[in-house]
């Protein structure tokens, strides 16, 4: 088969252009479908650099894993106190 710009094409089955997916597994492959880019991107913020003070910095965050972090925060209409606790040596958040 040629295309009109006279390259040849080959047609192929639909299941192999299209792919059934389970919810989790398009998720899974895909996951700035749902939470936007996954990875690291300069961007210019308010950061907490002491307890007291606060700086306009350019820092390099991951956008998905900063949405799922404010949709936490903001979809609760019950919550009125959250504690973050973050280890800085071993990245753990809780």
């Amino acid at each position: 088969m040629v295309n009109s710009t006279g390259a040849s094409c080959v047609s192929r089955p639909l299941e192999e252009v299209y792919q059934k997916k389970t919810q989790l597994e398009h998720i899974l492959l895909r996951p700035d479908t749902y939470i936007g880019s996954v990875e690291k991107t300069p961007q210019n913020l308010w950061i907490l650099e002491d307890m007291s003070r606060v700086a306009f910095k350019c820092v390099n965050i991951i956008p998905g894993l900063y949405k799922i972090f404010d949709e936490i925060l903001i979809r609760d209409p019950t919550m009125d106190t959250i504690k973050v606790d973050i280890d800085p040596g071993s990245s753990k958040i809780s």
